[in-house]
């Protein structure tokens, strides 16, 4: 089966978004059915894809092609196909459950939707780094083009070109890899075969700390953007997901990475950093990027960490950041008049947090097992004060008061449900099948590793949920401790204590000054004299 099939789906909705927008006739019912149709469509093709993987198509050869044996080619093969079939279930989430949100047609904010979600589908089933390289390029413009024309804010358009920046620092060293494996001899070097040398394994690691924003860590906190909820969600996700497959079918080849302590601090970093942020936040619904930061930075730790499983760990990590957090966040907020429907917006959250029988569960697993093993309880007590924080903001989000879903309109109801149900899906079949998901095995649910994990995600929980339930305490000796490190980190304290040092020091100078020049000044004069005939007397 091909694998451009599920993209030229997506393209085409796209397309016809555009001429529905020039036909004023067609705009309102084009505007909400073609894009779901598309990406459902895009969907199953996908899932039937799965029962022949390694599918491969060449979109465009090189001519010569003595200058580059292969061309644009895509593959479908196990990774890839996980990762663009858990895009493509959030991309179907956010239009079904679009349709139950007000705004009018937003034929901009979905046609770039459907754009951003065809080039990260090709983007993941790149078969060479040539091929890679050039559709990050196509993800990261229409990135680009969404955020300057669709968002709007202040600092807009300097987030825009901070993140284009960044990303395209990302693609030149996938370039240099390339380069470097050509310089080898290896006229292909593909993507997650070809053996690589330590200089194109460092430029593929640094490709993806920068893609996925874990290094530097402004790229992932929020530009303050007004943009669509839908399209929001696949702004902050689908890069994350670009880079992680990326990086799975690195770890797949070189399992040992360079810079583990540099690495494992600047992960240590984003984790905190992402998890602080969005429980600090003054709303949760806008923290998308920090919990993007956050759970990148943990599949980076199950990386460094996760020993023979690591890219399991890295794998499992990814899918369920997708899959947790386009149901968590596609969601329309909690209603006391219609409880029931808060129902998926928990069940991402405890795809998030890592509960048993879902994906997340089987990053924790590896993430833990490989700290324990090589007894670093620094970064295991970093990464579940990390997870604390953020069970703690994803209750916060799910019982976030919101609009209630529109009860009037069966079909919108279903379609609402449906939309949230299948990333859902797939994050708990992925749980569930975990080791075909893996392509290794994984231990099992009664393991040491299992039982550690299990004992961790359990704790974790139950102190998030402690955080969430007395926050406001929490939160107000959190606000005095922040204000006291801030206070310590510009160095008010040091300036004081050297103005207070300098004033101390007039004190005691006109002291001696007012002692030495006043009525006794006579006296001091007739007694330094004779101090001074005494010394050269003794001489």
């Amino acid at each position: 089966m091909n694998p451009f099939l599920p993209i030229l789906w997506l393209l085409l909705g796209a397309a016809a978004m555009i001429v529905g927008a020039a036909v004023p006739r067609l705009r309102r019912w084009v505007a909400g059915l073609t894009p779901a149709a598309a990406s459902v469509l895009a969907l199953l093709t996908a899932l039937a894809l799965g029962l022949r993987l390694d599918s491969r198509v060449t979109v465009s050869t090189w001519q010569p092609q003595s200058l580059f044996d292969a061309g644009l080619t895509l593959v479908s093969d196990r990774v890839s196909w996980l990762f663009a079939v858990v895009i493509l279930a959030a991309v179907v989430g956010v239009f079904l459950t679009g349709l139950s949100r007000p705004g009018g047609p937003r034929l901009g904010p979905r046609t770039a939707s459907l754009l951003i979600a065809a080039a990260a589908v090709a983007a993941v089933q790149s078969e060479n780094l040539i091929t890679l390289a050039i559709m990050w390029t196509v993800l990261d413009v229409v990135y680009f083009l969404s955020l300057v024309l669709l968002a709007e804010g202040e600092d807009v358009e300097k987030q825009a070109v901070l993140s284009l920046s960044f990303h395209s620092a990302a693609t030149f060293c996938v370039i240099a890899a390339a380069l470097d494996t050509l310089h080898l001899g290896q006229p292909v070097f593909l993507v997650g075969q070809s053996p690589l040398s330590n200089r194109a394994v460092l430029f593929l690691l640094l490709a993806v700390v920068f893609r996925l924003g874990v290094f530097p860590f402004h790229l992932g906190l929020p530009a303050d953007a007004n943009v669509r909820q839908g399209l929001g969600t696949l702004l902050r996700l689908v890069p994350a997901a670009v880079a992680l497959d990326a990086f799975v079918h690195v770890l797949a080849i070189v399992p040992e990475l360079p810079l583990k302590p540099w690495l494992s601090a600047a992960a240590s970093i984003g984790l905190l950093v992402g998890a602080l942020q969005w429980w600090d936040s003054a709303d949760p619904r806008q923290g998308i990027s920090f919990v993007t930061l956050a759970y990148s930075s943990l599949a980076l730790l199950a990386a460094l960490w996760g020993g023979p499983l690591a890219a399991a760990g890295v794998l499992a990590f990814g899918l369920a950041l997708v899959a947790g957090g386009a149901a968590l966040f596609l969601g329309n907020g909690f209603s006391e008049s219609g409880r029931w429907w808060s129902i998926p917006a928990f069940a991402g959250a405890i795809v998030l947090i890592g509960f048993p029988f879902t994906v997340g569960f089987h990053g924790s697993v590896v993430l833990y097992s490989g700290l324990i093993a090589e007894g670093a309880w620094l970064l295991f007590a970093v990464c579940v004060f990390g997870q604390v924080l953020l069970t703690a903001s994803t209750l916060r989000l799910a019982l976030w008061p919101g609009e209630p879903t529109p009860t009037d309109e069966p079909l919108v109801g279903v379609a609402y449900l449906f939309g949230l149900a299948a990333p859902l899906l797939f994050a708990v079949v992925g749980g569930l099948a975990g080791n075909a998901l893996a392509g290794t095995t994984l231990p099992g649910l009664l393991a040491a590793q299992s039982l550690t994990a299990l004992g961790v995600v359990v704790a974790s929980a139950l102190s998030g949920v402690g955080l969430w339930r007395f926050e406001g305490l929490f939160r107000a000796r959190a606000e005095s401790a922040w204000a006291a490190a801030s206070s310590a980190a510009r160095l008010d304290w040091l300036y004081t204590s050297f103005w207070e040092i300098y004033r101390l020091a007039g004190r005691v100078l006109r002291t001696v000054a007012a002692i030495i020049e006043g009525e006794g000044g006579v006296l001091w004069t007739i007694v330094a004299v004779l101090l001074v005939w005494l010394l050269f007397r003794g001489r």
